[in-house]
């Protein structure tokens, strides 16, 4: 739903915190309707860009990122 919301411009949405570079750090938190299979993998994914920093697990960090995630 808020990929169609910021795409339209039905709403914009201003933060002074950039997620994809916050993520790592962040106090994630799920909708209920988020597999726990996906939050399992993801929170896996962070995990390893936490304890190896690359750029190559960034990237896998932000391309994982579930959009049940707010």
């Amino acid at each position: 739903m808020w990929p169609e919301l910021q795409r339209y411009h039905f709403i914009d949405f201003v933060s002074s915190m950039s997620t994809m570079h916050r993520l790592h750090v962040m106090d994630r938190q799920y909708s209920e309707h988020t597999a726990p299979e996906v939050i399992d993998a993801f929170e896996k994914v962070v995990e390893c860009y936490n304890e190896v920093p690359t750029e190559d697990n960034f990237l896998r960090m932000i391309y994982s990122y579930p959009s049940g995630f707010f």
